[in-house]
């Protein structure tokens, strides 16, 4: 720094604070300082101070060793911090002897990062959380920071070198900004700090942690890591710690548009059945295709680049046979094939279970029936799965078959009246909310759909248990991790 230069050639104290200019304390600063000498504590002026030191005003009684390490107790406003530190210099100021101590703290790693238990992950450089804080010590005066990285607990921040009135141990209520997610009042306490570059600048560079007791706190930073950091699946973040089912927005859906978007798919149906247990050891991607899928629309949802959700939808004409006729017959009161939706060959990556994925894929799908004008979803599954197709407003067909490809997994045929869904009849006000509400406002602004005023009145009264809603699934998210 061109700047320091000088300032530290004329001023050999300054290596006290290098790479810091200190700043200069007035007597009606709210600055405080307790030094412990032999297990005595001694009140001084504080002089100079920075980051990186301090310096003390003290008188000719004292003697200090300069190997010696010191702790020193710094109040800044309302915040304390215990540092320790060593004797750099001392020198003479008119009548009173300052002494420069050279803080030892400085010089530990950014949240023990060598040691550090729980992975950290980089934010986007073209979303960085950025945050601000209100300076302890000087009135009108802001801390502005970026966050570099984030972990379930601490994050790495840097700021300018200009705050000179931080220290470890330090309290900073913040306002932090995660883009495209929320802004959040944080607490964060300063663990260490050091110098760092940012942009081929020097800039301060401070581990800090949060409290990882508020659920609030905790879901948007999981969202904004979900979206915008290298997190490899949506199951190592919950390894670590973060409690949420919210995945909805991390998610790209499109079609299957070339064959490495088809080979994927069919490596998801591989991995998918198998880790159900449903497939004979010999099954290989080849078997996960059959001549549905030349004559279907394939969605598929992606995380970070990975397809980690698939499922098959066919729109069958008045005369063609759907794939569950493959293996039974319909009874005559079974809707018109071409009033239909066929919704086959549905999984989801194994590492991304216990989220919102699958209500994500559903609402997707509904939106896809609604622009078709078609009435019906058709869709099976296994036993085991029935209570939450039932749960999100599917109701049993009353057919039963079995598909050759998963021996000993008898499928259970499954129907949903796509009006009745959206207008929430027959389903769980809750449910409703969270599964297919937000739908409601999608189709009125695109026009998809037209309600009666004695539906509009319905919904809007369903809407209003939305917060509910929201309250009891994180309070069920949270029972389940406990488990």
């Amino acid at each position: 720094m061109k700047s320091e230069a000088p300032y530290l050639q004329q001023n050999k104290p300054a290596e006290t604070h290098f790479p810091f200019i200190p700043q200069e304390i007035r007597a009606n600063d709210p600055i405080k300082a307790i030094m412990t000498i032999d297990s005595r504590d001694y009140n001084l002026d504080v002089w100079k101070l920075s980051p990186f030191g301090i310096e003390l005003v003290t008188d000719k009684s004292f003697k200090l060793i300069t190997s010696k390490l010191y702790k020193i107790r710094v109040a800044i406003g309302g915040e304390y911090s215990v540092l320790d530190g060593v004797l750099m210099y001392e020198y003479n100021h008119n009548d009173k002897i300052i002494v420069c101590i050279r803080f030892t703290n400085e010089k530990k790693p950014y949240n023990n990062i060598e040691r550090r238990a729980k992975s950290r992950w980089n934010c986007s450089s073209q979303y960085f959380p950025t945050g601000m804080a209100n300076s302890p010590a000087k009135f009108n005066d802001f801390i502005y920071f970026k966050i570099r990285d984030i972990s379930f607990g601490g994050m790495k921040i840097v700021c300018s070198l200009r705050n000179k009135f931080l220290l470890p141990g330090m309290n900073l209520n913040a306002m932090i900004n995660f883009p495209m997610v929320s802004q959040m009042n944080v607490k964060l306490k300063i663990e260490n700090l050091n110098i760092g570059t940012e942009e081929g600048k020097e800039v301060i560079s401070m581990g800090v942690t949060y409290d990882t007791s508020d659920p609030n706190l905790i879901e948007v930073i999981s969202n904004y890591l979900l979206q915008f950091s290298n997190i490899s699946t949506f199951q190592d973040l919950r390894d670590e710690g973060f409690v949420t089912k919210k995945l909805s927005s991390s998610i790209d859906f499109s079609y299957v548009k070339s064959k490495e978007d088809f080979q994927d798919c069919l490596k998801l149906r591989l991995m998918a059945n198998q880790a159900a247990q449903k497939l004979k050891d010999d099954t290989k991607m080849e078997d996960m295709t059959d001549e549905y899928d030349s004559r279907s629309r394939i969605i598929i949802g992606k995380h970070a680049g990975n397809t980690v959700c698939t499922v098959r939808m066919a729109f069958h004409e008045l005369d063609d046979r759907m794939e569950i006729e493959k293996h039974t017959i319909l009874p005559d009161s079974f809707p018109r094939r071409d009033e239909v939706i066929e919704i086959m060959r549905l999984c989801t990556h194994p590492s991304y279970r216990g989220s919102d994925l699958l209500n994500s894929l559903f609402k997707h799908l509904a939106i896809v029936v609604v622009q078709s004008k078609r009435k019906y979803i058709v869709t099976s599954c296994v036993e085991s799965l029935k209570p939450l197709y039932k749960r999100i407003g599917f109701k049993e067909a009353g057919i039963t078959y079995e598909n050759p490809l998963f021996k000993g997994f008898p499928d259970q045929v499954m129907i949903a009246n796509v009006e009745t869904l959206l207008l929430g009849k027959d389903i769980n006000p809750l449910i409703w909310n969270l599964v297919w509400g937000d739908l409601y406002n999608y189709f009125e602004n695109y026009d998809l759909v037209s309600y009666t005023p004695m539906e509009k009145i319905r919904i809007k009264v369903l809407k209003k248990l939305k917060p509910l809603a929201h309250v009891m699934a994180n309070y069920s998210s949270r029972k389940v991790d406990k488990k």
